[in-house]
């Protein structure tokens, strides 16, 4: 009996064993699945974090290699209106050059003498018209094929040769440009792939956002009123308009009137963009008759005329056959006859700009050129990218990343002005964005 007894109770202890060991390996068993799923999850977690943080790093580099365009196109335009101002200058030289040149002549010729300017208007004005003797044959130094001429035509090459084809590099590649760019980043962080172009593993969508709404070309019509506000910052280039009176009465007919000493000149950019120079000074000598009163009989004494089209002329009054000479006739009745001129209170010296007209030189220039601007102010221009990679076991993993380049006016301006954005200043920058994100806590904030 006992015997037997121990031996019922050896099985029943044998069977328990074999239930904890085959819970054990099931036990084992789900463990093991268990370890695997995390494994395949950290996988595919450190893959996506992965994939995000070079998609954000390719994007925002994308950005950067725009707003270094948008910058070297500031670049462009700013050196685009310094040729154009270098140009205003050298045509003003010739102006004066030709000017102090024709001034030489009638001083040599004492018509009128430096003796009767300095008694008529001070000594100043008499040494100032007697020191043009030393200009004398300075014409030569106004005609276009002279070193000031051809330095006006290596400016204004500018435009045609270098600005255009710049601008319209950037503005039809940028985006080819830009893509490259993700491309080689994304390749640097995953080099077991081939980012040059769209696959089965690899396929990366651009999306161009707004650049081709905020960049467009602008006819040069716009810029002229901007480069006649910067001349007004040379004084070399403001107008030259003086007058100076005598003191005494020369007439009892008229005595309100004076001899005057007219200085007239101005250097300005026409409709079409092209310069021009004119400069000219007489002397209004009060005379009076019987037959039309008091009237000032013009004696030129300096005169330029730089035009860069044939169809601009002088400003003011001018014909095109006014004689050298009036010795033979009286000037207040040549004038009755063949011009219309106001002899008895103009203010221009057409004499002169007749002369200048008849004598001019004849420069030749391209004019203005389109450039890029932006098209509205306090805007950003951005784009967002998609990548779609193949991830740990075939999975395929999606990732998107937006960024955009802004305008920001440096802090250490201390005026503290506002100023929208533009392409005539490098003050663009990148950042990455988040567009819906920005979205919604508008809206949290509206409500």
């Amino acid at each position: 009996m006992r015997v037997k007894q121990v031996g019922n109770r050896s099985s029943h202890a044998h069977g328990q064993s074999g239930q904890v060991l085959a819970l054990g390996l099931l036990f084992s068993v789900l463990l093991s699945l268990i370890l695997v799923r995390f494994f395949y999850v950290g996988e595919v977690n450190h893959a996506s974090v992965r994939q995000r943080h070079a998609l954000d790093a390719a994007t925002y580099s994308g950005a950067i290699m725009q707003s270094q365009a948008l910058n070297y196109t500031a670049y462009l335009n700013r050196a685009y209106t310094g040729h154009q101002i270098a140009m205003a200058h050298l045509i003003t030289m010739a102006s004066w050059a030709h000017f102090a040149g024709t001034e030489a002549m009638r001083v040599q010729q004492r018509n009128p003498p430096a003796s009767l300017i300095a008694m008529m208007f001070g000594p100043q004005h008499g040494v100032a018209y007697e020191a043009a003797n030393m200009a004398q044959g300075m014409q030569r130094h106004a005609q276009f094929s002279g070193a000031l001429g051809q330095a006006f035509k290596t400016h204004d090459a500018f435009t045609l040769g270098l600005l255009q084809p710049a601008s319209q590099a950037i503005y039809t590649q940028l985006p080819h440009w830009r893509e490259q760019v993700i491309r080689q980043v994304l390749q640097d962080n995953y080099p077991e792939f081939d980012f040059t172009k769209n696959n089965d593993q690899v396929e990366l969508v651009i999306h161009e956002g707004n650049w081709s709404e905020q960049v467009s070309w602008q006819s040069a019509s716009s810029l002229s009123p901007w480069l006649h506000e910067l001349l007004n910052h040379y004084a070399f280039l403001s107008e030259r308009n003086h007058t100076a009176r005598n003191v005494w009465v020369v007439d009892a007919r008229c005595p309100h009137k004076r001899h005057e000493l007219r200085r007239r000149g101005q250097t300005r950019l026409d409709e079409q963009g092209l310069w021009r120079s004119e400069d000219t000074q007489s002397f209004h000598a009060l005379r009076a008759n019987r037959w039309i009163g008091c009237y000032h009989r013009e004696y030129a004494m300096g005169w330029a005329w730089i035009p860069t089209q044939s169809k601009q002329t002088p400003t003011g009054d001018f014909i095109d056959d006014a004689p050298m000479d009036f010795s033979q006739q009286d000037f207040w009745r040549w004038v009755q006859e063949k011009t219309n001129w106001n002899i008895f209170s103009g203010t221009t010296n057409p004499l002169a700009s007749s002369w200048a007209k008849k004598d001019q030189q004849q420069w030749r220039g391209s004019g203005l050129g389109r450039y890029l601007n932006t098209v509205q102010p306090n805007t950003v221009i951005g784009f967002n990218t998609t990548l779609r990679l193949a991830g740990p076991q075939g999975q395929i993993l999606h990732s998107s990343s937006e960024a955009e380049s802004y305008f920001v006016r440096p802090i250490e301006r201390t005026d503290r002005r506002k100023e929208s954005n533009n392409l005539f200043h490098p003050f663009w920058q990148a950042r990455l964005q988040n567009t819906s994100w920005h979205q919604r806590l508008q809206q949290l904030v509206g409500d």
